[in-house]
């Protein structure tokens, strides 16, 4: 990602339109409500917006039927040239199924005992990738996230973090570009919230205020204004398990394509 406000922008350093989609899920109808998703996509949409220029399309609490109209929608509105983001925060389940493993994200309606009230993470892949979009970034929140892994049989590769020449840089935005950035495995439980008592700064899950952190600037090694994804997940694979484990329990990011 590239920060909006350099003063000298490269000549093309321009997509055609850069579209974040964000869901935050505090309501939950049949089980437990959560405390920071929904702070957690309006203060990740206001940096979006604010330093790297996104249109925002915020959604909060949707149920069901909304968040399926609401991601099949984006089709409509993403077009080839451009860059997008998919953000949720909320609920997440895995479960071992006879054909493999089976990960979901949970609308605010769902009753997690009947899987049709759920959405596969399989549907979601078969959705996204119906998008044209040049760049598209997959960030998901929740718990057993990176059970995304396997709605495609994708193996993970490594990434380096190393200087971005110019070349580099134009060679990037040129070519497609689609990774998932996942907060946790799919063995893992997602950390709602720091604590009350670590006050209001930190009313986020740790790795939404990661996360933001990091496109504030943290994760920007080279202080060059460009935060590439391998520098914010070298960013987060450093703070969220160190923030995790000292509270409940490794919390593990995860990268792959």
């Amino acid at each position: 990602m590239h920060t909006s406000d350099k003063p000298t922008r490269l000549s093309n350093d321009s997509f055609q339109a850069r579209h974040a989609f964000l869901i935050g899920i505090n309501a939950y109808e049949k089980v437990a409500s959560l405390q920071t998703p929904q702070h957690d996509a309006e203060q990740l949409a206001a940096v979006l917006k604010e330093k790297y220029g996104y249109t925002i399309h915020l959604l909060l609490n949707p149920k069901g039927a909304e968040l399926k109209s609401y991601i099949k929608n984006m089709a409509k509105i993403v077009a080839a040239n451009d860059c997008a983001v998919f953000y949720f925060a909320g609920h997440g389940i895995a479960s071992g199924k006879e054909d493999g493993l089976k990960g979901y994200i949970v609308p605010a309606d769902a009753d997690t005992k009947d899987d049709k009230t759920l959405i596969p993470m399989s549907w979601l892949h078969k959705h996204f990738s119906t998008l044209e979009c040049l760049h598209f970034q997959l960030i998901l929140d929740c718990c057993f996230a990176g059970a995304f892994r396997w709605a495609k049989k994708y193996r993970s590769v490594g990434f380096e973090n190393e200087t971005l020449y110019q070349q580099h840089y134009y060679y990037y935005l040129q070519h497609p570009s689609w990774q998932v950035l996942t907060s946790a495995s799919h063995t893992q439980k997602a950390l709602d919230h720091f604590g009350e008592r670590d006050g209001a700064k930190n009313k986020h899950s740790p790795f939404a205020r990661c996360l933001i952190d990091g496109l504030n600037g943290q994760a920007d090694v080279n202080k060059d204004k460009i935060v590439t994804t391998a520098e914010l997940y070298a960013y987060l694979q450093l703070h969220v398990p160190t923030i995790t484990g000292a509270q409940t329990g490794l919390q593990n990011v995860g990268l792959f394509p």
